[in-house]
């Protein structure tokens, strides 16, 4: 799932506060402008911070609280690159979208 705008590569760290064991901290890697990877753990030489509530975060996935509205709102913490934070922002919207939409069990799109 691409992003809107020019593919782009970024290693992110995600500080998630509040979660049932305190605070995690969690990896993505983009590539070309789609998440490639992610888990727990540190990301080592991160291009962006991002900092969250995991209930938040929560809302995030499941489609109810869109990307740039969470970073408007200072919900979303992003530090880094200003070119990468907008186009994270984006691949986030991306990505929630497709989390929160509703899974097709015949396999056909709609």
């Amino acid at each position: 799932m691409a992003a809107p705008g020019p593919p782009f590569d970024a290693r992110v760290r995600v500080d998630v506060a509040g979660g049932p064991a305190g605070s995690e901290l969690e990896h993505w890697a983009v590539r070309r402008g789609r998440l490639a990877d992610g888990g727990p753990g540190d990301p080592g030489d991160a291009e962006l911070t991002c900092a969250i509530d995991a209930a938040d975060l929560s809302l995030l996935h499941g489609g109810t609280l869109d990307p740039a509205v969470a970073f408007m709102l200072g919900r979303l913490k992003v530090a880094g690159h200003p070119g990468l934070v907008v186009a994270l922002i984006s691949l986030a919207h991306a990505v929630s979208r497709a989390l929160a939409a509703p899974a097709d069990p015949a396999g056909q799109a709609g």
